[in-house]
């Protein structure tokens, strides 16, 4: 089952992200410093967290490490501007396998991570990418509306 899901998301630096999923559902997810919010709309739910020892979640290996994981890069055949990324990591608890599909100015404009366990693919679509944009003050802060139930992780 592929899981196909389109929003925005706003890089300030490491420490503040807001990703906004807008189709199909509306969800947020926002990052600042090591705290962690993550809106679900449809299921009228508010998850909070910390984020721990970040250096070594992939998540992050992928963002803002020089030292990522093995990984494998291929280009297209003659006269083509594929190129991909291959990240795979199966000696883990938490196997991965990652392909990123990169643009000609080598930003990522598909990602696309499979399940080892269940078989499900998530497909991330990157598009329109705006550089040294002014950012709202109000750009990392999240409102929801008063009856949403907050879950706290102890991740």
């Amino acid at each position: 089952m592929d899981i196909e899901e389109s929003g925005e998301i706003l890089f300030k630096d490491d420490h503040h992200l807001r990703w906004t999923y807008l189709k199909p559902d509306f969800k947020v997810f926002l990052l600042q410093e090591d705290d962690y919010k993550f809106y679900d709309q449809e299921n009228e739910q508010l998850t909070v967290g910390k984020v721990k020892d970040r250096g070594r979640q992939w998540l992050w290996q992928l963002f803002f490490s020089d030292d990522i994981l093995q990984y494998t890069y291929t280009t297209g055949t003659v006269g083509t501007a594929e190129k991909r990324i291959f990240i795979k990591k199966q000696q883990a608890e938490e196997p991965l396998n990652i392909e990123i599909l990169l643009n000609n100015d080598y930003l990522p404009v598909q990602v696309i991570q499979q399940d080892p366990n269940t078989g499900a693919r998530m497909i991330f679509y990157f598009k329109d990418y705006k550089e040294k944009i002014t950012i709202p003050g109000d750009a990392f802060q999240l409102k929801v509306p008063k009856d949403v139930e907050t879950v706290e992780e102890n991740s």
